[in-house]
């Protein structure tokens, strides 16, 4: 038996396909983008009249052309990993840092990620007038509160200040049309019948693509890529786990050598016979060359681990900490010797 999305309050389809999460009311689905601007709004503390008349909006299509990013999914792992949504596993760094250029050189702002903007405000507005929908629901994130409008009493402005942060979910009376979004996202998903969505496709409202019936949540990935992903964390979260212990035990003994070489260049008095004899032991058996060796084995191990990781900051901090303690190495003439 299907279930009533509606009386079940599971408006969004955070698993699984968006199309079948939506079959028992809808026959189709279309993933809007929210629009990047070239002002940054939350900076300017603008309202919605404001917004709209001093801020232009900017389409995917354009940033794709101005960052030679490969399409809409490049954006949407860029937009997340900038907005640190993903798991660790999932990040593209690198991605993200192309918006942060983006913003510092060109001036484009990204969009807002779990709210709707000014200006798919807006198109929304004027998709249900283009449909007929004059009464219309809105309800919160957590459906604690509803309340319902009525479009031929409201202007384009007054709808749009009718749409708090908190509207998450936006659906005519009678249930023929349907705005979603989620708290991560830069972009909404819209739900209706083909013969409705390919009217609001057609006036060109919204910038995005019609859902397909493999098409999930986490669209920006192919399915094969979130089984490689996953298998990797699993394998980069145990290494990680061993460079981690391997580290903190290599410093701690590696530390300890080093207070105790320290200690005896101080002068052969400071020490005793037995520390002397100590002292013997670990240059004539090579121990604490043994133990360097073994701690810049684990940190090269942690940058490639953090590397296929995708953790770039991880292995940049790594590496430069290898190059620290080849420095330190070289300034105490630890391989010298008695």
């Amino acid at each position: 038996m299907r279930s009533d999305i509606f009386k079940d309050h599971n408006l969004y389809p955070f698993s699984g396909s968006i199309k079948e999460h939506f079959q028992a009311h809808f026959d189709a689905a279309f993933i809007a983008l929210m629009p990047f601007t070239d002002k940054h709004l939350v900076e300017l503390d603008m309202t919605v009249q404001e917004s709209l008349k001093s801020v232009k909006p900017i389409g995917w299509s354009q940033v794709i052309e101005a960052v030679e990013f490969f399409g809409t999914k490049e954006v949407a792992k860029a937009l997340k990993s900038l907005n640190s949504v993903y798991e660790p596993a999932l990040e593209r760094e690198d991605l993200a840092d192309r918006l942060y250029d983006l913003r510092e050189e060109k001036r484009i702002f990204p969009p807002m990620e779990g709210e709707y903007d000014a200006f798919s405000k807006v198109a929304i507005y004027k998709g249900l007038k283009l449909l007929g929908k004059r009464h219309v629901v809105l309800m919160d994130e957590f459906y604690e509160g509803t309340s319902k409008i009525d479009l031929e009493k409201l202007s384009e402005i007054e709808f749009t200040e009718m749409i708090l942060p908190e509207t998450y979910y936006i659906f005519s009376e009678d249930k023929e049309i349907l705005f979603t979004l989620d708290w991560e996202s830069c972009f909404f998903l819209i739900a209706s019948s083909d013969k409705q969505l390919n009217l609001l496709i057609a006036a060109d409202l919204f910038e995005g693509f019609l859902c397909s019936d493999e098409t999930t949540h986490h669209w920006e990935f192919e399915a094969d890529e979130l089984v490689q992903i996953a298998k990797r964390s699993v394998v980069a979260g145990f290494l990680n786990k061993v460079v981690t212990g391997l580290l903190i035990y290599s410093f701690s003994v590696v530390t300890a050598t080093l207070v105790y070489w320290s200690y005896y260049q101080l002068g052969e008095d400071v020490m005793s016979e037995e520390h002397s004899s100590f002292r013997k032991f670990i240059y004539f058996y090579g121990i604490r060359e043994i133990i360097l060796f073994t701690q810049f084995i684990t940190i090269i191990l942690g940058v490639v681990t953090s590397l296929v990781d995708k953790r770039w900051k991880k292995a940049y901090l790594l590496a430069g900490l290898f190059i620290l303690e080849l420095i330190l190495v070289g300034q105490l003439h630890i391989y010298k010797g008695p």
